[in-house]
């Protein structure tokens, strides 16, 4: 893996405007009727993103790298969560 790409203040902005307008839009998808909890909406939403991420991305092992990265970063909040509430 060569390069990490760093984001500029607006390039961040821009991404948690995105994730707070994705996650509005999740919540306000659900569905329980249908089954479509927002557990169920995520994994839609993360099956769609990584299909396109591999098929559009110049260099796969990007994607992959950064899938292992967020993989480490849940797996230490989810410790880090359930840390809290045992405490």
């Amino acid at each position: 893996m060569s390069d990490i790409m760093e984001l500029t203040k607006e390039q961040e902005q821009f991404v948690l405007d995105f994730t707070d307008k994705l996650h509005e839009f999740i919540c306000n998808s659900e569905d329980d009727e249908l089954g479509y909890d927002y557990p169920t909406l995520i994994q839609e939403v993360v099956g769609f993103s990584v299909y396109y991420a591999y098929l559009h991305a110049e260099n796969p092992d990007q994607v992959t790298f950064a899938l292992g990265k967020l993989k480490q970063l849940a797996i230490k909040d989810r410790s880090n969560n359930e840390e809290v509430e045992i405490h």
